[in-house]
């Protein structure tokens, strides 16, 4: 039963509506940004993170998978794809194949990381190359118990300027 029977939808509010939702869906599953590509809109760097943020186990093996064979560890990630890849295969080494431990990861570790970049303006401030840097720092600060021998004080320590990073955007 509808609320107002006598309101009919238009066009326009049933388009936007189904926009909306297709949006929501999108960011909660980790699809925001092949969302916003697909529209040939620009994905601001949040986006990207989404993808790890909120996808699945299967969803970081995809992503995984994108890794370019050639790469040596310790590169810059120049790339989107590549350091949304980096991470996804970072955070399955951490998590192995348990469900609950990804979720706890990414929700005190990449969603207020999400959050926080979001907040930013400009939106798409950061390259590749800090979003993975970024990234790793909020797995530590969460879970210190992850990091190397010698790098439990990673998030304290600055790290070099990536040259895709715009050096006015505050930290």
């Amino acid at each position: 039963m509808r609320l107002f029977p006598w309101h009919k939808k238009t066009t326009h509010e049933a388009t936007l509506g189904d926009e909306v939702a297709a949006e929501c869906g999108a960011f909660l599953e980790g699809r925001f940004a092949q969302l916003l590509e697909a529209r040939r809109r620009t994905v601001p760097s949040w986006a990207w993170l989404n993808q790890v943020a909120h996808g699945d186990l299967e969803q970081l093996r995809d992503l995984a998978g994108n890794v370019r064979p050639a790469r040596q560890l310790g590169q810059p990630a120049w790339e989107w794809p590549q350091a949304v890849a980096d991470i996804a295969a970072e955070l399955l080494w951490l998590v192995g194949d348990d469900p609950p431990a990804l979720r706890q990861l990414q929700l005190e570790a990449l969603v207020p990381l999400e959050l926080e970049l979001m907040g930013r303006r400009p939106q798409w401030a950061i390259g590749p190359t800090r979003l993975l840097g970024d990234a790793r720092v909020a797995v530590l600060r969460a879970f210190p118990s992850v990091a190397p021998d010698g790098a439990r004080d990673a998030g304290r320590n600055p790290r070099p300027a990536d040259p895709g990073d715009d050096p006015r955007s505050p930290r």
